[in-house]
């Protein structure tokens, strides 16, 4: 019996081994822009107007912006964010979410400055010594998401 039970977590513990850590990602959230920030503001409100994007959260006053979460399929969510799902060991268990906001504050030296945060969570279940384990997994952003909001801000 106990030698069932301690091949069993060999073979457990080899296979949690084999999953591939998270990476982290260095880039760029924030951008300056020449213009001022009323019209930079207008841009952001059409990106996510036409995006159709929910607002949880509107201040013009202070330059934020707090979008409501937004469901992702498991299988999108692997071009923003890295989950630690690609490797043997943990896989996704249903849509994840993204939640983002996005900051505009004025920059006395040169008009205008943009910072997007992102934060990304997946639903994974994490192959155990017995049991199957599940967890909600803060990822790790690639940075897709913010270069794309900051890029397509450009006049």
């Amino acid at each position: 019996m106990f030698r069932i039970i301690g091949i069993t977590a060999a073979v457990c513990a080899v296979l949690v081994a084999c999953a591939t850590p998270m990476k982290s990602y260095v880039f760029d959230s924030s951008r300056e822009f020449s213009e001022g920030k009323d019209m930079i503001w207008g841009r952001v409100m059409s990106i996510l107007t036409t995006g159709d994007i929910q607002i949880k959260t509107l201040e013009k006053d202070s330059g934020v912006v707090y979008a409501e979460q937004l469901r992702v399929h498991a299988s999108e969510m692997e071009q923003f964010a890295d989950c630690g799902t690609s490797g043997f060991g943990t896989i996704p268990t249903g849509p994840g979410t993204v939640s983002f906001n996005i900051f505009v504050l004025e920059s006395p030296a040169s008009g205008t400055t943009v910072t997007v945060n992102a934060r990304f969570v997946q639903p994974v279940s994490v192959y155990a010594v017995i049991a199957n384990v599940h967890e909600l997994r803060e990822c790790n952003s690639k940075g897709v998401l913010e270069r794309a909001m900051l890029g397509s801000l450009k006049s």
